[in-house]
């Protein structure tokens, strides 16, 4: 069994962190029977598993059920009010979108981060996603001059992925979410070879959820993501 070192993740955040897949109870008792040479290695493992794992260690925690929609990508109606964002530099609208687009992230609800990674981690994740580097498109819906909500998009060949999303809080139950994920599918329909749609969110946020069942996504799959700060004694 291997733990792979997270090049990224250790620089970015200056910590050492690894990533393990748990498929079967024997995977967890190597995970266990080696625990005395991972803390030497490692500040944090990300440990994946399909299934809850009976694990009562210490400085382990669940913090995310990653949850996978899927639908395939059909014609929709398009709203003028969504656009496509022009800038290969974020506004303050964009950077303020993205911090509300990770409030049910693991990045935000574990405590054991260093203060501000998570504001870090968002930030640097919408810049780069307006240059290019992590989507083809950035969409964002204008209301009185100001930008209330908030699609990242990348596509590779028939699949596209959405990345970052969000609506502006004082915008909320005014079905921006719907037009923004109406219109991008269009976009793609119209736009691309790209067939199938796919997004992750978690599955406490049940309003995420919702949304994306409305829209016709069904779940793909579900995986327990656990941390173990292996400095926690």
């Amino acid at each position: 069994m291997i733990v792979n070192y997270k090049q990224w993740d250790s620089d970015f955040f200056q910590l050492r962190i690894g990533r393990v897949d748990i498929l079967d109870l024997e995977n967890l008792l190597w995970l266990k029977a080696h625990e005395k040479e991972l803390r030497e290695q490692y500040d944090l493992i990300y440990v994946f598993s399909p299934d809850t794992l009976d694990w009562q260690q210490k400085g382990a925690a669940l913090v995310d059920e990653k949850t996978i929609y899927v639908k395939t990508v059909t014609h929709q109606l398009s709203y003028p009010e969504v656009k496509l964002f022009d800038s290969n530099i974020p506004n303050e609208d964009l950077y303020r979108l993205a911090l509300i687009s990770g409030e049910y992230s693991r990045y935000k609800t574990d405590q054991h981060w260093p203060i501000g990674s998570y504001e870090r981690l968002y930030r640097r994740w919408i810049e780069q996603s307006v240059n290019g580097n992590l989507a083809d498109a950035v969409f964002v819906y204008l209301q009185e001059h100001s930008y209330k909500g908030m699609v990242t998009l990348e596509w590779k060949n028939s699949v596209a992925d959405i990345g970052l999303v969000a609506v502006d809080k004082d915008a909320q139950r005014q079905g921006i979410g719907t037009k923004m994920i109406q219109t991008l599918e269009n976009y793609l329909a119209e736009n691309t070879d790209v067939k199938i749609l796919k997004v992750a969110t978690q599955w406490t946020n049940t309003k995420a959820r919702a949304l994306y069942e409305k829209q016709g996504f069904a779940v793909e799959s579900i995986t327990k993501i656990y941390h173990w700060w292996l400095g926690c004694e």
